[in-house]
């Protein structure tokens, strides 16, 4: 023979002076709060009568809507790729079947979209730094997001901005003189700062020649 399970009252939902915070009082004395989603969203209301199951559901709603709010408030600062977002909600010792619950409805929302952060990135890191592909390469690395975005990413970039139009503009900014060979100090100083950048000799070397730097 199946046994009922036990019931408690709600007693009383109140507001909290929090905004859009509510506790919940039940006639067995037991006290929690949610957020106002979660109150919505569960349906529960002061009278209503509700078991242990009930009580869990609604916890569990209150735990997965404060890591939604954590990621959200990160969001907010800048966008992140999945991995990163993941990483950030798993040091706050959030359990890892609900990180990716939250990640999961957040992608289908659109909130986390790895090509949209490469994209992103990638027109900073050149319009901002003025950087090349092998230093983007190299800080995206950290990101753990898909190669295949990051070659279509870089092509797409350097195909409206030019890598030899970059550089230039790099020389122009350290009023470097067309014409006028530099001294080897000079030049090797130079070639450091660019391949630093992120740029390989085989992008620097034909600039120099061009503008009769060497």
């Amino acid at each position: 023979m199946k046994m009922k399970k036990s019931q408690v009252k709600i007693k009383e939902i109140s507001h909290q002076k929090r905004r859009a915070r509510y506790t919940i009082k039940l006639d067995n004395g037991d006290v929690f709060g949610i957020s106002e989603d979660v109150l919505l969203t569960s349906g529960i209301a002061s009278g209503d009568t509700i078991d242990q199951d009930r009580i869990d559901e609604v916890l569990n709603l209150e735990y997965k809507s404060k890591i939604y709010n954590s990621a959200l408030h990160l969001l907010h600062y800048r966008t992140r790729s999945k991995y990163e977002l993941t990483s950030r909600l798993l040091e706050k010792d959030y359990p890892l079947s609900a990180v990716k619950s939250v990640i999961e409805q957040l992608e289908s929302m659109g909130y986390v979209n790895d090509r949209q952060f490469v994209k992103a990135f990638i027109r900073d890191s050149v319009n901002l730094k003025k950087m090349g592909p092998y230093g983007i390469r190299n800080a995206l690395q950290r990101y753990k997001v898909s190669s295949n975005f990051v070659d279509q990413e870089l092509e797409a970039i350097y195909h409206e901005f030019p890598i030899p139009s970059i550089i230039q503009s790099l020389l122009d900014k350290k009023k470097i003189q067309q014409n006028k060979k530099l001294d080897k100090q000079t030049l090797t100083r130079l070639i450091n700062f660019l391949k630093r950048k992120g740029y390989f000799w085989e992008h620097i070397e034909p600039i120099l020649i061009e503008k009769g730097l060497i």
